[in-house]
């Protein structure tokens, strides 16, 4: 414990700090390069025996996490969720670089254990089941939800993938990013399709992010190559749904995207308790 707040009690404690403690930013221990927000109910000891359930938000290329935490608190309050959001800087590696956490692995560095860790450790402070976690991710976020959801499917109870303009697709013909020919060799363990298959899927688009975004075999906008990732999930055996938000494009609107996620995971929530 730090040295102001030695030798008080617990009143005293949540006077001086009002709970800033169960919304705040967080180094990570295990690698203090990164940190992660929170957001914890306020009623959390409660959870003892029962303990929280945690979704997280993974952020994009402009690293904006807050508006998400406003639009989710009140889901979380209701349902009895904690929130994590990770903080994966740009310059990290490269001076100019604010891609790599998107792929999980750059220069030696595994972005996805270093969220698995950010995790453990906020389950060191909270009453928190972190078996299985609720995972969302819009744009270059949509792009480490995906990725994750193939190297660590066991640690998922739902996934949303939102709107990722450079997908990996199922492909053992082609190598990563693309495609998982080469999947065990980067990150040691096989591509596992049985467990990835159990975990229910979201995928997410605007109607209008039909930009070009380069050429690839699985189209030239988001549009395309989300469509054809559902299509490539459904001949995989994934348990996938897709919507196309109407009358938005790939920017902004964020309230509107937060209702087509909360109410995915409020689906997949009913149907874990046989609702």
């Amino acid at each position: 414990m730090d040295i102001l707040s030695q030798g008080i009690t617990e009143e005293i404690y949540q006077n001086l700090y009002m709970g800033s403690e169960r919304e705040m930013m967080w180094h990570c221990n295990a690698d203090p390069r990164f940190s992660y927000h929170t957001y914890i109910p306020e009623n959390y000891r409660e959870y003892k025996e029962k303990k929280l359930k945690l979704i997280s938000f993974v952020h994009g290329t402009g690293r904006t996490i807050e508006w998400y935490r406003s639009l989710f608190k009140d889901f979380a309050d209701k349902n009895g969720f904690a929130m994590i959001f990770p903080m994966f800087p740009g310059g990290l590696m490269d001076k100019n670089d604010f891609n790599s956490y998107k792929l999980l692995e750059y220069n030696g560095v595994r972005y996805d254990n270093i969220f698995l860790a950010m995790i453990d450790e906020l389950a060191e402070r909270f009453p928190i089941d972190i078996d299985k976690i609720y995972l969302y991710g819009w744009s270059g976020g949509g792009q480490f939800v995906h990725r994750f959801l193939y190297v660590h499917p066991e640690r998922l109870a739902a996934v949303v993938i939102g709107a990722p303009g450079r997908p990996t697709y199922i492909d053992p013909g082609e190598d990563y990013y693309w495609g998982i020919r080469n999947f065990q060799e980067i990150f040691d363990k096989p591509f596992d399709i049985e467990k990835i298959r159990k975990v229910p899927v979201k995928i997410l688009v605007g109607e209008e992010d039909t930009l070009y975004v380069g050429e690839s075999k699985w189209g030239t906008s988001r549009m395309e190559r989300l469509i054809n990732l559902r299509k490539n999930y459904e001949k995989n055996g994934l348990n996938v749904s897709m919507d196309i938000i109407p009358g938005i494009g790939h920017k902004g609107h964020d309230d509107i995207k937060s209702k087509y996620v909360l109410d995915f995971f409020l689906d997949v929530l009913s149907n874990a308790s046989g609702k």
